[in-house]
């Protein structure tokens, strides 16, 4: 199974989970899934996989998790939406569609279709309308170096300064059982960040 989503708002979510500082390089990580999944899927029969819009779950989510369990031959249940009253996550919110229409300005919204128009196009999502960037060697260098620095402060806010050094220091010198103790130690801050 696949879930097929706006490459838009996937790279939106890239960087607020903190995996790209912009949107030129927030969108790689959706178009690597793409291409991945479009690679693998050349070898599957039709009946060995669906795919799933995540707009389509997202506004009819009974309908969709319906075919869903079609597919792998069980038989929907409501209590499926029951996670919500018994963790942090909450039910589909029709809202969170298409986010990036209102939360992106022109020129992100160009900085990910520059890369990306024809992907989505193919998958049957409309363009902005806006004029495509060229993207040039200097547009590159400057978005890398963006990226760099703001994941970088991204994970100084998260973990702290001092974590976020004893991390860059273990790597650096490839010392492994510090690098585990760091590794831990972020995902410590992950798992009391995301229960709050």
């Amino acid at each position: 199974m696949s879930i097929l989503r706006d490459g838009r708002d996937v790279a939106r979510s890239n960087i607020m989970m903190g995996w790209a500082g912009n949107l030129f390089t927030g969108i790689d990580l959706w178009i690597t899934a793409e291409n991945r999944w479009k690679k693998l899927s050349r070898h599957l029969k039709p009946e060995q996989h669906i795919t799933v819009r995540y707009e389509d779950l997202i506004q009819s989510p009974e309908e969709q998790l319906t075919k869903i369990c079609e597919f792998i031959g069980v038989p929907f249940d409501k209590v499926m939406f029951d996670y919500a009253e018994r963790s942090t996550y909450s039910l589909p919110d029709p809202k969170i569609r298409n986010r990036w229409r209102k939360l992106m300005t022109d020129y992100e919204i160009q900085l990910a279709e520059c890369k990306t128009a024809k992907m989505l196009s193919e998958r049957d999502y409309p363009l902005s309308g806006l004029p495509l960037l060229k993207i040039t060697a200097w547009l590159r260098l400057r978005m890398f170096i963006q990226d760099r620095w703001y994941r970088n402060r991204f994970r100084m806010r998260r973990y702290s300064m001092g974590l976020y050094l004893q991390d860059v220091l273990s790597r650096r010198l490839g010392l492994k059982s510090w690098q585990k103790q760091c590794d831990y130690a972020f995902m410590i801050v992950n798992v009391n960040t995301s229960n709050k």
